[in-house]
């Protein structure tokens, strides 16, 4: 952990920064060359190699895509700005729009979606599901999977809460809820190392889904990529306070620690984000061969860089132009 720390925070300092981009250029370089010269390339054979997650991840990631149905994915994250998204709201009644929940997705799920009669079709609970504040209990997350609609939740696998909720094991868990669930593979930055210590190879053809553990929003991006959307938008990405008081929407942040505290979490991770997030979407669209999409960060404040930021009435606009009735 202190290792980790010590690497993320060097990230952060300019000199250490054109380092690292430029061992990734060199990376990168490398690793295109090896991946035109790898079997079955000329074959057209898919490249992911899933054998490191839940059997039949791949069909998995298939089930992912028919719930985004190449529809627009809308995230919501739990940013002060995505207030405005709760009184407009109404103005996407009628989009057929796939929305994904990240953590502590009860509230925005019940104080917005409700108001169109909408639920989440994916929501995502990151790390150890039974902290107190931003995340669910395990409790939460089964009564999603409970719920009649086609949905999909994707984690990390964390048997401490399954057992301490509920009283069942992972593997119980898993084979009663498989359809349901996808896991992914957190790694720590400085434990991600390739050949001679080349960083940052993830997600990869071998690793499809390994990712750093930094920020959730990171991973649900990611994976929301994965699902082939026709566009991205992100409401309450917003990364720390903007012309209003509190740092999250409706108090959904964690609650064990400081204000002062979250605040200097926040700072860290939207810095950690913009560094390497431009290198995972490189990493996510070759490893899975995707075509780049618009990915709109409904913040005009945020400072969030590798996202286009638009205002409210420039994203709805524009999710009206591909408006289509859901059905």
């Amino acid at each position: 952990m202190v290792l980790e720390a010590v690497f993320t925070k060097a990230l952060l300092i300019p000199l250490m920064r054109k380092w690292f981009e430029k061992v990734l250029y060199i990376y990168e370089t490398v690793q295109m060359e090896n991946e035109r010269n790898a079997p079955g390339v000329e074959r057209g054979e898919p490249r992911p190699n899933f054998k490191h997650y839940l059997p039949d991840t791949d069909k998995r990631i298939e089930r992912l895509r028919r719930l985004v149905n190449k529809r627009p994915v809308v995230i919501i994250l739990d940013g002060p700005s995505v207030q405005e998204l709760e009184k407009r709201i109404t103005e996407l009644d009628g989009c057929d729009i796939c929305y994904f929940g990240l953590n502590d997705f009860r509230i925005p799920e019940k104080h917005i979606l409700q108001k169109i009669n909408r639920k989440y079709s994916v929501v995502m609970v990151s790390g150890k599901m039974s902290r107190e504040g931003e995340r669910p209990d395990i409790v939460e997350v089964v009564d999603f999977l409970e719920r009649q609609e086609d949905n999909m939740f994707i984690s990390e696998p964390d048997i401490r809460a399954l057992e301490m909720a509920r009283g069942i094991t992972l593997k119980e868990f898993i084979r009663k809820y498989d359809q349901k669930i996808l896991f992914y593979t957190g790694m720590p930055c400085a434990t991600i190392t390739i050949g001679s210590g080349l960083l940052f190879p993830l997600p990869s053809r071998e690793y499809p889904l390994h990712f750093l553990r930094q920020s959730s929003f990171t991973i649900l991006l990611s994976l929301a990529l994965i699902g082939e959307p026709s566009i991205v938008a992100v409401f309450g990405g917003d990364d720390g306070q903007i012309n209003v008081s509190e740092l999250h929407y409706r108090g959904s942040g964690p609650i064990d620690v400081t204000e002062l505290a979250v605040a200097d979490s926040l700072a860290f991770d939207t810095r950690l984000f913009n560094i390497t997030m431009p290198l995972i979407l490189v990493n996510v669209h070759k490893t899975y061969h995707l075509k780049p999409v618009d990915i709109i960060n409904c913040s005009t404040q945020s400072h969030y860089t590798p996202l286009r930021n638009l205002s409210y009435d420039e994203t709805f606009a524009l999710f009206k132009t591909i408006k289509r009735v859901a059905g």
